[in-house]
């Protein structure tokens, strides 16, 4: 129990970590922790042999643990807010057979993502107010 609880504020510290070294940088990036990479990973091997073909920029970024920006923070956020995603679909959660919906929410890193991107995006609202307030 306390181990588990303990992983959501590692994930963050993380994150926090990077945003920061990001900064100082000047290029306003994070990446994305592993338990975000997974799904993204596995969303793009079932989009792709399911008959996907287009290049998909932020999964794929998202899966290879690259950099992404802001900007991307926002459109992870804006897809888990606004999607029309049925998760009692058949097919959720099948690797088999897996139901659109179900890619659709691993390609933006499944359950996990919409946490990280949430955080991610108060950590970067409070050091924005804490450096303004210096």
């Amino acid at each position: 129990m306390l181990a588990s609880s303990i992983i959501p504020i590692q994930i963050a510290a993380l994150s926090l970590s990077i945003l920061l070294a990001s900064r100082q940088e000047g290029e306003h990036s994070v990446i994305a922790p592993v338990s975000v990479q997974s799904p993204a990973k596995l969303g793009l091997s079932l989009y792709e042999r399911y008959g996907g073909s287009e290049k998909l920029r932020l999964p794929q970024a998202l899966a290879d643990g690259k950099r992404i920006t802001f900007q991307d923070i926002d459109e992870i956020l804006d897809f888990f807010e606004n999607a029309e995603i049925d998760q009692e679909k058949p097919g959720w959660g099948n690797q088999q057979y897996p139901s659109v919906d179900w890619i659709r929410w691993l390609l933006m890193g499944g359950d996990k993502s919409w946490q990280w991107a949430n955080t991610v995006k108060e950590l970067a609202r409070d050091i924005d107010e804490k450096l303004i307030g210096e």
